[in-house]
């Protein structure tokens, strides 16, 4: 029983890898998608919320504001955990050096070793950047969450995939607006 549910928690990392990280799996395309949606609408969020003039903005609208800022703080902290926890295998790295050497601390650290690296490369320094804010007393650099903006570098491929989806059909979408502009007019 518990070989199988250790299965099942690998095919699931593994699908999750596919989609955060495999550029030709099909789910990849839609995540940073949205992805790339909540990086622009949340800094958007952030420039509107640390102006001056977001004082005298409706208090329902503020409100909404927070919370999506809030609801992103989150996503991207998951996200994180989630990218953290696939860049390597822990487990399986761990007995693989204790197999060979014979050293639990040795390889402990070889296994902590390739997490590390994973956090030291520079787009993980940016999404961790982006989600400090979400510990409370580091609210106050508000402008780390500017910083969100870097993580576009992150998505630069899917949008460069979905632009030339967009190019390629550049007619096809032409022709439709123009007939659907046509249909218009022509009701009124």
């Amino acid at each position: 029983m518990r070989r199988r549910s250790y299965s099942y928690l690998k095919l699931l990392k593994i699908y999750i890898h596919n989609i955060l990280e495999n550029e030709r799996f099909y789910m990849h395309t839609i995540y940073t998608t949205i992805g790339l949606f909540l990086v622009i609408t949340s800094s958007i969020t952030i420039f509107i919320l640390i102006t001056p003039e977001a004082e005298k903005m409706p208090p329902d609208l503020h409100k909404f504001l927070e919370h999506y800022e809030n609801f992103t703080i989150y996503f991207f902290t998951i996200e994180y955990l989630l990218r953290l926890w696939v860049a390597s295998d822990f487990i399986d790295d761990f007995k693989h050096y204790l197999e060979h050497k014979r050293n639990y601390l040795y390889a402990f650290l070889h296994a902590l070793s390739k997490k590390l690296k994973w956090m030291l490369r520079p787009t993980s320094i940016i999404d961790l950047l982006a989600i400090l804010p979400i510990l409370r007393p580091l609210r106050v650099f508000r402008f780390l969450l500017i910083l969100r903006l870097l993580k576009i570098i992150r998505y630069t491929h899917s949008l460069r995939v979905i632009l030339s989806i967009f190019k390629e059909n550049s007619y096809l979408y032409f022709v439709s607006f123009l007939i659907i502009f046509t249909l218009r007019r022509v009701r009124n």
